[in-house]
């Protein structure tokens, strides 16, 4: 793999800002400039004759650097020059979705036109003037360079071409008139041989792809700018023409021989393939900027027009007429574009509509009568700041005022065609819907929690305000259906800048109750990092505090009264919130800068605010935030596929009743291609060309009896290899994953042909993402990337982004662009401190307030800016030393020396200091003493100081005071002590104004003040988050090396949304979609972009439905039915009422036995078929049944106090403990035999707690957080946490259970399901007497019923269970009753004694009827020591190596097993039962074996100790010595030897660390300038890495 270490760079970008002298504009044009080096040798109007001298001052400031220079300066060495020039393009058949590499093709040149394009950059001095041959050299050396025929890094010409320097020469250009045959015009630009060329370079895939968009944006601009010149005037006329004499070479007698003699110009073949180019220039411009959809309309027309005209030439080629399909596919989507920007409000809904009620669904007349649109469109007006029209504006965060809004937010219908909707159907209506209806979900838990909140504090009384930070009491307060938590006693820090949470404030707030007071640090630390979903990162959080006049207990006060201020949490740091045992802190980021100074003013001492933190655990805002964003982003009419997911009436009627509407990917449709499926079939060739329904049909039955692949399979195959949106419906066990693994082959295989480029495969969760890539590793493709940093497999961690992004240097340019963006970082930390500082009352600057003075308060102004010389000579402004005193000088005169802590501050900081006052006083003073004190004393003398200066002392009023005599008296100053109204004091002299006076003169200014500096805050803050996304579109540029390099690129979707600029500049053409039934569509729609050509989806809309938080939002909801947001994209084609998408169905089941497989099969899959394999599955041993229902009435658990509890069933936990342990010792022992799945987390927790002594147990990461948070928050208030566990001990690596809920076991398996049902209300509780809740859910139900291969055995209420409207469980429990599977107890057949049965309906009777696992006969084997073994039947241990008989020790404890030795002499023997005991030396709790000696035992807990080498805290076990560990903490250092600072660890001994600071230095060889690291010796640079900055020499030959 090449990286961009050994490729180089161009130089520099453009970026906003300004930085002083270093040249270039960062807030203006966008260039930088940075310098260049200067070139002797003269400009041709030849190419040959073309000088390129060594070049005199290589300058290292940038720019574009000379030929021939190395890495460190950013240049591109000899054999660099040759790949670029030398390079042949690869031919294709393909057409790329973005970029016009494929159409407008660069040909090889030699290394002179390859360095011309950065030659004329460099010279800033230099034109091109009207020269049309260097014009067409400088074209064609830039779309040499840009085009993504070689490998070689030229990124920085495209900064250089968005430069000052490049903008004007850019400019020249497009200002050009143009001609289409003027090959030789001296005042006319060739239109084939300069202007194609050009639109080429500016539609390179590295320009219209390039993740650092600024500069893209700045050229595309300069030709939006240009517009009417360039192309109005210019290109439009000229494809005109050239359509009508339908032929594209230009006829001029030059042009032949222009072609002979240079050999660099580039190919266009055909018209198509040149108004293609400029219908993606047009595109690229529409997309970039806001006006361009409305300016452009005209031109957007005129190209629609020509694309007609160009598809009518008869003497087109295949390959003309495919780039024809492709023109009018994109003329349509610009069409559509402006469209949407013309036509904001498409369509209102009828309301008079008589719309029947369905029998199923929503009511559509109620739909049309409630439908209320948003903001300005409501009869109503806006529902609040944030209730806009067009989502763009909306912000993701919400506003204080959309919190407390009591009307109902607009959300549209989803799913529903005639529902009603301001948006006609298309794309635009469709995101507009999804982003409305999924920040819903977000917001309504939250909103929910706060009002709630805020009206429980309104009413709770000051005494009492702390019942609100107990979780049981506010529950007790809010009711069941409000989660949230809430902090007090919050703290506020200084703001902060860094690196990666930009612009944020600390926090701090009294620990939980849970933990509050507690004295071990590990005992909180173990708090916060199991309670991972309090205060998450990325997190939603809201601070609260009640309005001014606002008392505890108001019983009149609404939500309007409170203050609310929404943050995200951006770091949540383990150490800050444990180290304390009072105060935890972590730091989050405001939603509106505005409040950070709300926060800041909360900090003074005058501020009797009381803050609250308020949380609501079920929304994370950190996977919305991505996904609305990425909608809001998106360009509806840009989207793929508009047709079949999103479309419009029109489309909607082209495609009714005609039977397979879905085109073939665009790929696919190339002349010529076809796919070569060789890869699936054992040395036998097949070809598929799409276009053939034979070849279709061949390629099915040679699949079908060559491959692995079963019939349903292989058609699937094919079928999705031929659709552009392609869906396979695979239910339980049919093979989803494995076709998956399959049509990946096949596209791996055809990638070259397809060019189609990394394929990206998105999953809902982190572990189906990585079981899917550990698959294609096993077939062969190591060409993967994992994105995402919650992998679990340690298979993929070298195939993991971050991992491969080590390997990969970084280019000079790209180094260079961090480097600015850190010192920008930098800078606005120093000032927002500065800012900050002056935002509290004592630290206001000059700086701060002079131009809300000169604004308002002229008069005042002027008085500080221009005072009178009188009202200075007060202060010594000369800036003597010395200590500020007034004394005689022995002459009678008097001298003042000003006092040190005033002498670097302005006149208004003085006159606020009121340091003319302090003068005045101290002046009087030492003058008086002085006077009584000269006939006593000879005078005291100065210091003999140079500085030192007589001044005239002045009266204060204005008026020079007379020369004191010897023996005349000093005059008194007056001591202004007046307190005049305000209004007299701004047209009064500022310096007889009393302290008193001044203060209220302040507090006059301070509102416009704050004002000024808040309005100086957000502009900071705003440019500090456009650094950190430059920061991100550099560090981008680097993953996209990655990304582009690779075969198959796999993220889950909230990653894919996360990424999505990265996803759009690695323009994947196929994207796979696994467990699409899973996801929501939003998260598709994020995924999508316009380069996307084939969406594969794999899934079953029969399974569990996407999560989402809001059940009214839900399908299962009556309400809920309207919106549909758990429905994903995959049910919504198939089960669409018009025009379902074609979809290719899996029917052969490999997993479960038949008997299981027949209870979904009859009310689910009616075609579902059982694979050969199942049918030779062994019986379950130990059970005379291998599917059985045990039906109980033993009631449900009663729910707490507080009605909290989830629900679970005491008589189902023992059962399944005593049934799972039988199965266990039947041999079902090992990883993956045995299953235990229940709906609720409450059973969950019981099972858990009951099986964990027993088993070695494996639970889902996401059920164990939820397992570990119930714990957290069940803890008495009162109490501490106090030695809490979770998890299992590891007894025996032979007993392994894996114990999941249902919600998080789908796509997994095992041998054996044990099902807790718990639900059976039908005794205890009236009110929920026949409900099962959720389980009555058809999806749920199907994925609890199909997990089991062997066996599979429930536990619940059958007769409850079989009621009407609970889903499919009625047609469950008839299959079951008609085979007689279900009873009062589980039919155990003893598997030595098969003839013997028996009937076990409790945990008792388990062990009474099977103690062993066996049955109650005495085993009685004979063993080698003689005797029979005393135990009764026992399937385990058939060779008898342990079992004797139980031995009570002296311990206490009983061994059961035992070999008979052992019995004979107990004291060999060790007590392995592990117990929990405190260790002597420091008192932590160990759990260890009972037979070991806790003074030997090392105390392994985590603690933090101060290392007394340095005073540095780390955490280390509790037994290591801090003496002999060495402290890692990061510490910067000076190096001895230079003087630099490097960061280091503490522990290093800067004596022996190089300093790898970059510095230039003089080669003694030949005082040539070197950059070289500080560490390197000069002497020792040999002479081949010494290179002459623009020489074509290569290096140094002295």
């Amino acid at each position: 793999m090449e990286t961009t270490a050994s490729r180089g760079g161009w130089g520099t970008g453009h970026r906003g800002g300004c930085r002083g002298d270093r040249g270039g504009s960062r807030r203006g044009d966008g260039g930088r400039g940075r310098g260049r080096g200067s070139y002797s040798g003269s400009v041709q109007t030849n190419e040959r004759q073309w000088g390129f001298g060594r070049g005199g001052d290589q300058s290292d400031r940038g720019g574009l650097s000379a030929p021939g220079r190395g890495r460190g300066r950013g240049g591109i060495s000899d054999e660099h020059k040759v790949q670029i020039s030398s390079a042949v393009r690869s031919t294709t058949i393909q057409v790329s979705s973005e970029g016009t590499d494929d159409i407008i093709v660069a040909v090889s040149a030699t290394n002179t036109i390859q360095d011309f394009a950065r030659t004329v950059l460099a010279k800033k001095d230099f034109t091109l003037g009207n020269n049309q041959l260097r014009i067409r050299m400088f074209v064609n050396s830039c779309l040499l360079n840009l085009s993504n025929h070689h490998n070689v890094d030229v990124s920085g010409l495209l900064p250089a071409l968005a430069s000052s320097s490049g903008s004007s020469q850019l400019k020249e250009i497009l200002l050009m008139p143009m001609g289409i045959d003027d090959a030789a015009s001296p005042s006319r630009l060739s239109f084939q041989f300069v202007v194609l060329p050009l639109v080429g370079v500016l539609t390179r895939e590295s320009v219209c792809q390039s993740t650092i968009g600024s500069e893209s944006n700045t050229i595309y601009s300069a030709v939006y700018d240009h517009r009417q010149k360039f192309i109005d005037e210019g290109i439009i006329p000229c494809m005109q023409k050239l359509l009508s004499r339908g032929s594209l070479p230009d006829f001029s007698p030059a042009a032949d021989q222009i072609q002979q003699q240079h050999r660099y110009l580039c190919v266009v073949t055909s018209l198509p393939c040149a108004l293609l180019a400029v219908v993606r220039l047009v595109y690229q411009i529409v997309t970039r900027i806001r006006d361009a959809p409305v300016t452009l309309a005209t031109i957007v027309e005129k190209l629609a027009s020509q694309a007609q005209i160009c598809a009518q030439i008869s003497n087109c080629t295949d390959r003309d007429q495919f780039i024809n399909q492709i023109l009018s596919r994109e003329v349509k989507r610009l069409q559509a574009i402006v469209s949407d920007t013309q036509d904001n409000i498409i369509h209102f809904p009828d309301e008079t509509a008589d719309n029947p009620r369905s029998t199923r669904g929503p009511n559509m007349v109620h739909l049309h009568n409630v439908f209320d649109p948003p903001g300005d469109l409501s009869v109503n007006g806006p529902r609040h700041d944030n209730d806009l029209v067009n989502i763009t504006g909306i912000n993701i965060l919400p506003t204080q005022q959309e919190i407390i809004c009591s009307r109902t937010p607009f959300l549209p219908s989803n799913g529903i065609p005639d529902a009603p909707h301001f948006l006609a159907h298309g794309w635009k209506r469709q995101v507009d819907t999804h982003f409305r209806l999924y920040r819903e979900d977000m917001m309504q838990p939250l909103r929910q929690s706060i009002v709630a909140f805020l009206s429980t504090l309104q009413r709770t009384p000051a005494e009492k305000m702390d019942h609100l930070l107990k979780p049981k009491e506010l529950r007790k307060v809010l009711g069941d259906n409000v989660s949230l938590n809430v902090y007090g006693d919050i703290q506020f820090r200084s703001l902060a800048v860094d690196k990666y949470a930009g612009c944020s404030i600390e926090i701090g707030f009294a620990q939980p109750q849970q933990i509050l007071g507690s004295k071990r640090k590990g005992q909180r630390a173990e708090f916060w990092e199991r309670s991972k979903n309090r205060l998450m990162q990325g997190g939603l959080v809201c601070l609260v505090n009640r309005g001014v006049g606002l008392s505890a207990g108001d019983q009149d006060a609404s939500t309007s009264n409170f203050e609310l201020v929404m943050a995200e949490v951006v770091r949540r740091d383990k150490g800050a919130m444990s180290a304390n045992e009072k105060v935890a802190w972590i730091t989050i980021s405001l939603a509106d800068p505005l409040n950070y100074s709300t926060l800041l003013n909360s900090t003074s001492k005058t501020s009797s605010k009381q803050w609250f933190l308020v949380e609501s655990p079920g929304a994370y805002f950190g996977a919305y935030r991505p996904i609305l964003r990425a909608l809001q982003r998106s360009i509806p009419a840009s989207l793929p596929f508009g047709k079949y997911l999103a479309p419009t009436v029109e489309e909607q009627a082209q495609i009714t009743n005609v039977s397979n509407f879905v085109d073939p990917p665009i790929y696919a449709r190339a002349p010529t291609f076809q796919y070569n499926l060789s890869v699936l079939l054992e040395g036998k060739e097949c070809k598929l060309d799409v276009s053939s329904a034979m070849s279709i049909k061949q390629a099915v039955r040679t699949l079908q009896n060559n491959s692995t692949l079963d019939d349903t399979q292989a058609t699937a195959l094919v079928d999705t290899l031929c659709r552009e949106v392609a869906l396979i419906n695979g239910p339980p066990g049919t093979g989803k994953t494995y076709i998956g693994t399959a049509l990946m082959q096949v596209l791996l295989e055809n990638k070259d042909r397809s060019g189609c480029g990394p394929i990206l495969c998105i999953c809902y969760t982190n572990h189906a993402l990585d079981q899917f890539l550990e698959h294609l590793l096993d077939k062969g493709i190591p060409k993967i990337v994992r994105v995402g940093a919650r992998s679990k497999s340690e298979r993929l961690e070298k195939y993991n982004l971050q991992t491969l992004m080590a390997d990969v240097d970084k280019s000079y340019h790209m180094r260079k662009e961090l480097r600015e963006i850190y010192s920008e970082l930098e800078s606005n930390a120093e000032e927002i401190e500065v800012l900050e500082r002056a935002m509290k009352e004592d630290c206001v600057t000059w700086d701060n307030v002079q131009a809300c003075l000169k604004q308002d308060y002229p008069n005042l102004y002027e008085q500080f800016v221009k005072p009178k010389s009188s009202s200075l000579d007060i202060f010594d402004i000369s800036g003597n030393e010395g200590d500020e005193e007034i004394e005689d000088d022995g002459n009678g005169e008097y001298i003042q020396v000003e006092d040190k802590k005033f002498r670097n501050l302005h006149l208004f900081e003085r006159w606020k200091l009121g340091q003319d006052i302090q003068e005045k006083i101290k002046w009087n003073a030492r003058a008086k003493e002085n006077w009584e004190n000269r006939s006593k004393k000879s005078p005291r003398r100065r210091s003999k100081k140079k500085s030192k200066k007589r001044t005239t002392v002045l009266d204060f009023d204005g008026k020079n005071g007379a020369r004191l005599q010897p023996n005349q008296p000093p005059v008194s100053k007056t001591i202004p002590s007046s307190n005049r109204p305000v209004p007299l004091l701004l047209e009064s002299n500022i310096w007889s104004m009393s302290m008193t006076e001044r203060k209220s003169l302040f507090d006059q200014w301070r509102p416009e003040i704050q004002e000024t500096l808040m309005d100086h805050l957000s502009s900071v803050i705003k440019n500090v988050q456009a650094l950190n996304e430059a920061k991100n579109g550099a560090f981008d540029e680097i993953r996209c090396v990655v990304l582009r390099q690779c075969s198959v690129v796999g993220m889950t979707t909230n990653g894919a949304a996360k990424c999505q600029e990265l996803i759009k500049k690695m323009a994947p053409r196929i994207i796979i979609c696994e467990e699409a039934g899973e996801v929501l569509e939003s998260h598709i729609l994020s995924a999508l972009s316009s380069s996307t050509q084939h969406l594969i989806m794999i899934g079953d809309h029969k399974q569990l439905r996407p999560q989402i938080e809001t059940y009214n939002l839900s399908s299962d909801s009556p309400k809920g039915m309207m919106y549909n947001l758990d429905k994903s994209l995959f049910e919504r084609l198939v089960t669409s009422e018009k025009n379902p998408l074609p979809m290719s169905i899996l029917t052969t089941q490999r997993r479960m036995r038949p008997c299981i497989s027949n209870l979904i099969r009859g009310p689910l899959y009616k075609g579902l078929e059982d694979g050969e394999n199942v049918h030779h599955y062994p019986p379950v041993c130990g059970m005379g049944e291998n599917l059985y229902f045990l039906h109980h009435d033993h009631p449900e658990d009663a729910k707490d106090a507080y009605g909290m509890q989830s629900f679970s069933n005491s008589f189902e936990v023992d059962m399944v403990k005593e049934f799972a342990t039988y199965l266990i010792k039947n041999g079902y022992d090992q990883p993956g035999d045995i299953a235990i799945l229940t709906p609720y987390l409450g059973q969950l927790s019981k099972l858990r707690d009951s099986l964990k002594d027993s088993f070695m147990l494996v639970i889902d990461d996401r059920d164990q957080e939820q397992l570990d948070q119930k714990v957290l928050e069940e803890v008495v208030e009162e109490t501490t946490v106090q030695g809490v566990t979770t998890g299992a001990k590891n007894l025996s690596l032979q007993n392994h259970l894996t114990l999941r809920t249902i919600d998080n076991y789908q796509g997994e398996e095992a041998k054996i399901i044990i099902i807790s049902l718990v639900r059976n209300n039908t005794a205890n509780d009236r009110a929920a007497s026949g409900r099962i809740g959720f389980l009555k859910s058809p999806n749920r139900t199907n994925v609890l019923l199909s997990r089991a291969q062997h066996g599979m055995f429930i536990l619940g209420n059958a007769a409850l269970m079989e009621r009407e409207k609970n889903g499919i469980w009625p047609s469950v429990i008839k299959e079951l009753r008609d085979h007689n599977r279900i009873g009062n107890g589980f039919p155990l057949r003893c598997k030595n004694h098969p003839k013997t049965f028996r009937s076990v309906g409790s945990a008792a009777q388990f062990k009474a009827m099977a103690p062993h696992g066996g049955c109650n006969q005495t085993c009685g084997y004979g063993m080698p020591c003689g005797h029979a073994c005393p135990l009764k039947c026992h399937p385990d241990d058939r060779e008898h190596r342990l079992i004797v008989g139980p031995l009570e020790l002296s311990c206490g404890h009983t061994l059961e097993k035992l070999n008979c030795h052992q019995k004979k002499n107990p004291s060999t023997i060790f007590c392995r039962v592990l117990v929990t005991r405190a260790l002597p030396a420091c008192e932590h709790e160990k759990e260890m074996e009972c037979h070991e000696d806790p003074t030997n035992a090392l105390c392994k807990v985590k603690i933090v100790r101060s290392l007394p080498t340095c005073g540095h805290e780390k955490e280390m076990a509790c037994h290591e010595d801090p003496t002999k560990i060495p402290c890692t903490a990061k510490v910067v250092r000076s190096l001895p030897t230079c003087g630099h600072e490097k960061e280091m660890a503490c522990y290093e001994d800067p004596t022996n660390v190089l300093c790898k600071v970059k510095i230039v230095r003089s080669l003694p060889i030949c005082d040539h300038q070197k950059e070289m690291e500080c560490h390197e010796d000069p002497a020792k640079i040999s002479y081949s890495q010494i290179e002459i900055g623009q020489t074509d020499q290569g290096s140094c030959s002295r």
